[in-house]
């Protein structure tokens, strides 16, 4: 288990502040599970490693650089 600290965007920052830092296994799936227990709202978010989405099974490596991207319009 590895220690992780998440970058928020949007109304996630507003509610919990710019970053979280969570508990989990490398992995998104596990990080996401991590989050939404610390009460953050994960549904229909992404997560981003570094500059590219993650997917939900895709092995994270240590020190990288986490964001929580949540859903979004713009007109």
């Amino acid at each position: 288990m590895a220690t992780w600290e998440v970058s928020l965007f949007a109304y996630l920052r507003d509610r919990h502040g710019p970053s979280i830092t969570i508990e989990a296994v490398a992995n998104p799936r596990a990080i996401l599970q991590a989050l939404a227990i610390a009460g953050v709202s994960v549904e229909s978010c992404r997560l981003a490693v570094g500059d590219e989405f993650a997917n939900l099974d895709d092995d994270v490596p240590v020190g990288s650089q986490l964001a929580l991207i949540p859903p979004v319009s713009g007109g």
